[in-house]
């Protein structure tokens, strides 16, 4: 990339014939709720809770991957197929494999496309914020100064687009395509290292106890913290629900309760419903203890403060919430 990047130039050069058909495909079904940049606000949008997802930031909350590993294909595929249980997102299982497949790559490219932007803009933040504009022409003394100043300003954009942006551009586009790659890796995916225990027998973790009443401990216990998001019955109506939040930067939300990183208010899961995001078969549940529930509060426990068998005896409690073995009693 020689020349500099003006207003109007296409960041797609010769887009490919699926690239295409995953645009077509896009506009006809996804469109109307997830809008036409990926950004969520589609038409429908403020009818819907939760919201539409917002694909620029390259994060989806169900995942088959480790903590910190972009969504692979395959999730993506599971997802627009499966459509996410609770939510306003359907399964589009009347489409064929290829169809999905195209989808799943016109998703990504708004994903990638986002990520992109948002890297170069805080580049270009560094040096060339009107904040910085405004400071430089506040020590001006005269009209002719401010001038000078502005022109000056003007001169080093020009510059930093010509001489340092493509390469910024490379840069910042090889790495976001990278860490897609990476999700496809199979040795990213997220597998248990023991099977599922038996909720009615042992625990693998403590045999002293049954693997349902070893995860009601956990649940109740200071170490997982569960109760403070989903209460102490699994309704979701934990004390963090009842308390304002911070945001990155350290200011307060103005609505108490917990939010996403897309600044979006998010209630945790009733667990009472047996109704999950993510799916819920045995894997997802764990999945979603282990690596957590990506671009939310929900955290990842497996590898810091629980192992592979006490996350499955969480799993067997959480279905014993949702109405699972009634008869049983941890």
């Amino acid at each position: 990339m020689t020349k500099s990047v003006i207003a109007g130039t296409k960041c797609i050069l010769n887009p490919n014939s699926n690239l295409i058909a995953g645009q077509q495909l896009y506009y006809y079904y996804c469109l109307k709720c997830h809008a036409v940049t990926g950004d969520g606000k589609g038409p429908q949008a403020s009818i819907l809770k939760p919201k539409p997802r917002d694909f620029r930031l390259g994060l989806i909350k169900y995942t088959s991957t480790k903590p910190n590993i972009k969504a692979s294909s395959k999730d993506l595929h599971k997802l627009l197929k499966s459509g996410i249980a609770g939510t306003g997102m359907p399964a589009f299982q009347l489409l064929g494999n290829h169809e999905i497949a195209t989808l799943v790559e016109y998703t990504k490219y708004l994903s990638m496309r986002g990520e992109i932007e948002r890297g170069l803009c805080i580049e270009a933040e560094i040096d060339f914020t009107q904040s910085l504009l405004d400071e430089e022409l506040s020590h001006a003394k005269s009209a002719q100064q401010k001038k000078e100043v502005q022109k000056e300003f003007q001169e080093e954009i020009q510059d930093f687009l010509k001489s340092d942006f493509p390469e910024i551009v490379q840069e910042i586009s090889l790495s976001v395509a990278e860490s897609w790659i990476k999700a496809d890796d199979p040795e990213n995916v997220l597998m248990p290292t023991v099977k599922q225990t038996n909720p009615l027998g042992p625990s693998q973790a403590n045999p002293d106890v049954s693997s349902l009443a070893n995860g009601k401990m956990l649940y109740l216990s200071t170490s997982a913290q569960c109760v403070s998001c989903h209460g102490k019955t699994g309704k979701g109506d934990g004390d963090q629900t009842t308390q304002f939040q911070k945001r990155p930067d350290g200011t307060k939300y103005e609505k108490v309760g917990l939010h996403d990183t897309w600044g979006l208010p998010v209630t945790p899961r009733d667990l009472t419903y047996g109704v999950f995001c993510g799916g819920r078969e045995p894997i997802d549940l764990f999945r979603r203890i282990s690596a957590g529930v990506k671009g939310t509060p929900m955290p990842a426990f497996g590898g810091k403060g629980l192992n592979d068998e006490q996350i499955w005896d969480l799993v067997n409690y959480i279905y014993y919430l949702g109405g699972e073995y009634p008869n049983a009693k941890p």
